[in-house]
């Protein structure tokens, strides 16, 4: 598909640069800024904060009348904050003996009640040594993205009255990825009917917010991005400085396609899953021990679609000057609107 639309482009210059002379040619510098977003959609997603995002730019632009033409090459960096829904994870159980049933945890155990521990951990703080459920309460989730991604794009517009407006695709390859997560949690052992349950104590691993993260990096691991691109802003024409014609815009890029359609899952730091304790099922770990793992690397799977709206600056060095239909002063320096 990008060497399609890239041969589309290559025509489209050759015949553009085949035109009669009344169409000008020029050479455009590019740079933008503002809000960025990658909209993960999911369940487990709160909100999408979302961060600051750059692209810079340069490429060929083309004028005949009132038809303007851009494309090129850019750099398209996004950063996002993506938030997390609270959720509980226990490890073990407890079976009631006399019924064979799960208690629940946090349910009131009766003398009626034969409690025993299914799975869960071996306290060797106690004499004799206990087994015990573990519960997890995560909160405070989050992932800070950062993504980058080459682009090729090709806008298409029209300029009336010293205002101008530009819309079309953009093709990218992505060519970094990072993300860091980072979360909160909170540990309770309950133990049978002797013990009970304890918390909030450091030295036996049972914890109260304590803070976490791990770097997940996922470089070149998400998809393509195919955008849709518009802009809209005023031509200034510059005689007193090297180039020619200058564009003011606000702009806006969103992603139709998913980019996290693969189905790369990072296992670095855990098994896939969103949030792993290494010490559930293995005998001799701190129970305590918590790693995360990106959402957009997980086995959860969000879809993705990068997101970027904001201001937009374009130096265009051509070979004449286009026609001025208006101009305005300031400080003795004129600048002039242009078609």
């Amino acid at each position: 598909m990008k060497y399609h639309i890239l041969g589309f482009i290559i025509f489209l210059a050759t015949g553009l640069t085949a035109q009669n002379n009344q169409g000008v040619h020029s050479f455009n510098v590019w740079v933008q800024g503002g809000y960025s977003n990658l909209f993960l959609k999911s369940s487990e997603v709160v909100s999408n904060p979302g961060g600051f995002g750059g692209i810079a730019g340069l490429g060929y632009g083309y004028k005949y009348n009132h038809f303007i033409l851009e494309t090129g090459v850019e750099f398209d960096y996004k950063s996002s904050l993506s938030k997390y829904r609270d959720f509980s994870m226990q490890a073990g159980k407890f079976i009631d003996e006399n019924t064979g049933r799960e208690i629940p945890v946090g349910a009131t155990i009766t003398s009626a009640m034969r409690p025993v521990v299914e799975g869960g951990f071996v306290h060797t703080g106690f004499t004799p040594e206990s087994r015990f459920v573990m519960q997890y309460n995560f909160t405070d989730l989050q992932d800070s993205y950062k993504i980058c991604y080459v682009n090729i794009p090709l806008r298409v517009g029209g300029t009336f009255n010293g205002f101008y407006f530009l819309v079309g695709p953009k093709i990218g390859l992505n060519v970094l990825s990072y993300a860091e997560t980072s979360g909160k949690h909170s540990s309770t052992g309950y133990f049978p009917q002797d013990i009970g349950y304890l918390s909030e104590m450091p030295n036996h691993s049972f914890v109260k917010n304590k803070t976490g993260g791990d770097d997940t990096r996922f470089n070149g691991k998400l998809g393509l991005n195919l955008a849709a691109s518009a802009e809209v802003g005023v031509n200034f024409l510059l005689p007193y400085t090297h180039f020619q014609e200058l564009r003011l815009a606000v702009f806006a890029d969103y992603g139709v396609l998913d980019v996290n359609s693969n189905d790369y899952i990072s296992t670095a730091n855990t098994n896939g899953d969103f949030v792993y304790v290494p010490a559930t099922g293995q005998a001799g770990l701190d129970p305590n021990v918590v790693k995360y793992n990106s959402l957009l690397t997980s086995n959860v799977k969000p879809s993705v679609n990068p997101f970027i709206v904001g201001l937009k600056v374009t130096v265009l060095f051509s070979s004449r000057h286009n026609s001025c239909n208006g101009q305005f002063s300031n400080g003795g320096t004129k600048w002039w609107v242009i078609d």
